[in-house]
């Protein structure tokens, strides 16, 4: 429970559910596996907590980013095509050593996809782009995980 985070627990939920009561707002909260931080496994554990649920469409955000107004969400998230996950910002880093990032606020697609995202991810794995990729490390960066997966 990393205390700049645990103090979004209800904020963000309620805002979400305040612009979007239709949908269901899950939070993950995690007790991490012997050797991983609990900072790289919340990272993780947002993708396997998707995958389980294979046909229902998923966005993953960060907890300490509230939603202000519905219309930006819903405006992004119209860009989806069914069956394809949706990744928004990779321009933000064209250019860069972190180009084929992109970051995972705003994330969507069917749970599925999140599950076939995680296929193969073992920690341990040869890092293919950098040093971030492995979620025992304390500098591990989903960025980079999913960039290696896709």
């Amino acid at each position: 429970r990393d205390p700049k985070y645990w103090e979004f627990r209800e904020l963000t939920p309620q805002a979400w559910k305040k612009f979007f009561p239709e949908c269901q707002v899950i939070l993950v909260e995690v007790a991490p596996p012997n050797g991983v931080p609990s900072g790289s496994w919340a990272k993780i554990a947002r993708y396997m907590a998707a995958a389980r649920f294979t046909d229902d469409v998923c966005l993953i955000h960060d907890i300490d980013t509230v939603p202000l107004q519905r219309d930006y969400t819903v405006n992004i998230l119209s860009q989806r095509k069914a069956g394809h996950l949706l990744c928004v910002g990779a321009e933000v880093y064209a250019g860069t050593p972190h180009e084929g990032k992109f970051p995972a606020g705003h994330m969507t697609g069917e749970g599925r996809l999140f599950g076939q995202l995680l296929e193969g991810y073992a920690p341990g794995l040869p890092d293919m782009f950098d040093s971030k990729e492995d979620v025992r490390s304390t500098h591990f960066s989903d960025e980079s995980m999913i960039r290696a997966q896709l």
